[in-house]
């Protein structure tokens, strides 16, 4: 089910929001990302505070 921000921001129930820790690895990332059929995550510190975002794009780029 696809929501606008605004949809979310007025539910009483949220949901969880689906995001990597700084720390996790890029087996968790890719594992999360394959799971939730996304191609981007927003990164969080331990506190929760969003710190960027990783991509698909990202994980297969490859600099030469």
């Amino acid at each position: 089910m696809l929501f606008s921000v605004e949809q979310l921001l007025e539910l009483p129930e949220k949901p969880d929001l689906v995001c990597v820790k700084q720390d996790d690895t890029i087996r968790v990332t890719v594992k999360q990302m394959i799971e939730n059929d996304f191609s981007q995550l927003p990164v969080v510190d331990r506190d929760r505070n969003l710190v960027g975002f990783i991509s698909a794009g990202t994980l297969t780029s490859r600099e030469s």
